[in-house]
């Protein structure tokens, strides 16, 4: 009971916080909007309204960066406002800027997706991968942020070109390979120190890296890893075990 009304003055104070502002007020309202709507917005939605909806997506991205010290991307809470720039989010947000771009001949969008690059090239760790968290927590370099930094590399040098953005995917790529167990798994640099299936998102970039040189330079890491997945952790239902990022829900299904 007590954690229950504890849990409750903080969603208020919450509220309370966001009634105060005209920002928060009209979050609380498209918020409440959605919810009364989601089911037309679902069945009633066509192409125009989907590039409306996407078009306003990037331009909440845009605002992200905007509000960083650098040329990431950050988090906003309502309760505490925006974080500081995260790399792993930007690294992928750089793909989705670039698709984007392209499709609306958007130069501002890419000039936003080159800078991106530009600032996670130059954060980049010695051994050649990416930090966790925050931009100015400086944490170490870890194995799923850095294989997600890895997309927007690529997805940078298909765009434009340039081989330092390729270098530092590969940089990265070697370090991953360099920590990967025998058995197939990383379990060093890792959230918790726990192998996890979803580093599958790792190695597909990675693969995608031999794509593009034409070689078969990180095939035999991606393939000891997808093998130790299904060999290790898939059960006789279909379902992988330690998916989860916590140590409560791991030997539970998660779609």
């Amino acid at each position: 009971c007590d954690i229950m009304i504890g849990s409750l003055k903080v969603y208020l104070g919450c509220a309370f916080r966001l009634l105060k502002s005209l920002e928060g007020r009209k979050l609380i309202v498209a918020e409440i909007d959605k919810q009364l709507y989601l089911k037309a917005y679902r069945t009633k939605v066509d192409e125009r309204l989907k590039w409306k909806a996407l078009t306003q997506a990037l331009g909440w991205l845009d605002y992200s960066q905007s509000k960083m010290k650098d040329a990431g991307f950050g988090t906003y809470y309502l309760c505490r406002g925006w974080t500081r720039s995260y790399p792993e989010t930007s690294g992928y947000i750089i793909q989705t800027l670039i698709r984007y771009a392209n499709a609306h001949n958007n130069k501002e969008v890419l000039a936003a997706a080159r800078q991106a690059v530009e600032w996670l090239l130059v954060i980049q760790k010695p051994e050649g991968g990416w930090q966790s968290g925050y931009v100015h927590q400086n944490r170490e370099a870890v194995v799923f942020n850095t294989g997600q930094v890895i997309r927007g590399m690529l997805a940078g040098y298909k765009q434009f070109g340039d081989a330092r953005f390729l270098n530092a995917a590969i940089k990265a790529a070697d370090w991953i390979s360099s920590i990967q167990h025998a058995d197939g798994y990383f379990n060093q640099h890792v959230y918790l120190n726990k192998a996890r299936v979803y580093d599958s998102y790792v190695v597909a970039p990675m693969l995608a890296i031999d794509f593009e040189l034409g070689e078969n330079r990180y095939r035999d890491v991606a393939i000891k890893q997808l093998h130790w997945i299904i060999n290790s952790k898939q059960n006789e239902l279909g379902w992988f075990a330690d998916c989860d990022n916590t140590i409560k829900r791991n030997q539970k299904p998660i779609i």
